[in-house]
């Protein structure tokens, strides 16, 4: 057996949340759950969880609707990683050998030679180097200057990956256990089922040592990733992110900016999703009616500080008198509850 073969179990906190919420909103009065039928529930899905980890790949993707027998996709038995070949991609450009594509870049190029989704853009280009034969060192700045010129202006560059086992076990979503080469894409057979699946699962190495708590600036972008997966095919889940872990667990206004902005960038109602999903986890105070309120909310409380949006339309923000005196009462529950956690 390989490494990446199984599905971890520890991944699902509650398994059967999103269930029981999908049992509720549908049965209503009908639906009765105590802890016995909770347990129960809990053994079946765990029962179903183990049928798709002893599954061939192959025969799950034929489940779901893939025509595996028109697709250029093998299993290497010994890595447990999946290969695609790579026939068309989203621009002409041609990343140099010992250079990959990593991130929502990897993702589109699986959606477009794998799911047959041709138009497929990604929000942003991210590289990697997967090889240390030669001196890379200028051409990593040239690859990060050439192929994500926004990030490179603000510092960011290449990322190394020299070592693809611990390249995939330190990715923060299952669905960016992957790297796409120009000739093949390479990734794990969590990211494969979770990607046809909508699936948006935090991973083991973003959790805290007792698996139980995601770290806080995951649960935005997990909320935004929903948000965009919502739009595009009216599907999808956050596995292993309890409701608690929102409403409990203090979230920095930063990363909610942060994945607002990115949000904004896939479009306005992918960013009017993403807020009304941090409402309802009271994570957003109620009275913000629009995504540009809330972007307003955000720099409000942060004093504007360090951070200034890319893609959102701040510069049209204004706020009447009483939606000032609003954000001043919930600034001052931000700073109380900054001073209790």
């Amino acid at each position: 057996m390989n490494k990446y073969e199984k599905i971890p179990l520890i991944y699902d906190a509650d398994p059967i949340q999103n269930l029981v919420k999908f049992l509720e909103k549908n049965l209503g009065d009908k639906l009765e759950i105590d802890l016995s039928d909770r347990q129960e529930l809990l053994e079946d899905v765990t029962k179903r969880e183990n049928l798709v980890n002893d599954s061939s790949i192959l025969n799950l993707l034929k489940e779901y609707g893939i025509p595996i027998e028109s697709k250029n996709i093998f299993e290497d038995k010994e890595t447990g990683l999946f290969h695609i070949k790579i026939e068309n991609s989203f621009h002409d450009k041609k990343l140099p050998n010992g250079y990959a594509y990593k991130g929502g870049a990897a993702r589109a190029l699986l959606k477009i030679n794998f799911l047959d989704e041709k138009n497929e853009k990604p929000r942003d280009i991210d590289i990697v180097r997967i090889s240390n034969d030669g001196d890379f060192e200028a051409s990593d700045n040239e690859i990060a200057k050439e192929f994500m010129p926004e990030d490179f202006e603000y510092g960011d560059g290449v990322e190394l990956a020299l070592d693809l086992d611990d390249y995939f076990e330190t990715r923060d979503f299952t669905i960016n256990e992957i790297i796409a080469k120009e000739d093949e894409i390479i990734l794990t057979r969590q990211c494969l089922m979770d990607t046809i699946r909508h699936v948006i699962r935090i991973t083991q190495y973003e959790f805290d040592e007792s698996y139980s708590v995601p770290k806080y600036k995951q649960l935005t972008k997990a909320v935004r990733l929903y948000s965009e997966e919502i739009n595009k095919y009216g599907d999808a889940t956050i596995e292993n992110v309890g409701d608690w872990c929102y409403e409990d667990y203090f979230i920095s206004p930063f990363w909610m900016a942060v994945h607002l902005d990115r949000a904004f960038q896939r479009g306005y109602v992918v960013a009017k999703d993403y807020v009304v999903f941090l409402q309802n986890k009271n994570c957003i105070p109620n009275f913000i009616k629009t995504p540009e309120e809330a972007a307003g909310y955000l720099l409000d409380i942060m004093e504007y500080d360090n951070f200034y949006f890319r893609h959102a339309p701040v510069e049209q923000f204004e706020f009447e008198s009483s939606m000032v005196d609003q954000i001043n009462y919930y600034e001052d529950k931000y700073d109380k509850l900054k001073n209790r956690r």
